[in-house]
């Protein structure tokens, strides 16, 4: 019942909050009108510059609806073949998803490391903390496919298969 309540909470606040200041840039406008002020002009430009920052955050919260939106997600990076240089690249993508979440003030948690030989890491999981962070956390390859085609040459009838993503 009380996850209920902060779910509900979750969505009443903003919208409130977004109604009440979009009435105040009304007033500002009618005021304007009235009698225009350059001071009050440019605060009025600025809050609509936020609002309408704060109407695309709301929008995504109401995107992000699905059944696993509220879970959190974990990230497993394996570099696969490639030697140095791929468990290399895969230490980079976990600074890289690490620094991620914590700019959009995640909680972001290293569970597994296996340092590389020489350098970089063979494995690492990542448990990555907070509200619909599942989706937002979801690979690109979840929308593109898996292998790409390379550019067939002049004698090769279909394109050739060059890579994974």
């Amino acid at each position: 019942m009380v996850q209920a309540i902060k779910k509900l909470k979750s969505w009443i606040q903003p919208y409130d909050d977004i109604r009440r200041r979009l009435e105040d840039a009304h007033a500002m406008v009618e005021l304007l009108e009235a009698e225009p002020d350059e001071a009050m002009s440019t605060e009025l430009v600025g809050e609509a510059e936020r609002l309408g920052k704060s109407v695309e955050s709301f929008e995504l919260q109401t995107m992000l609806q699905g059944p696993d939106d509220t879970r959190d997600a974990i990230l497993t990076i394996h570099p696969g073949a490639g030697g140095t240089e791929s468990q290399d690249w895969a230490e980079m993508l976990k600074r890289m998803y690490a620094r991620w979440g914590e700019r959009r003030g995640y909680e972001v948690s290293v569970l597994d490391e296996q340092p590389g030989e020489e350098a970089g890491i063979k494995s690492v999981s990542l448990e990555i903390s907070a509200s619909s962070v599942f989706t937002a956390a979801q690979p690109p390859s979840a929308f593109m496919p898996r292998k790409r085609a390379c550019e067939p040459g002049f004698s090769a009838p279909k394109p050739v298969q060059c890579g994974t993503w």
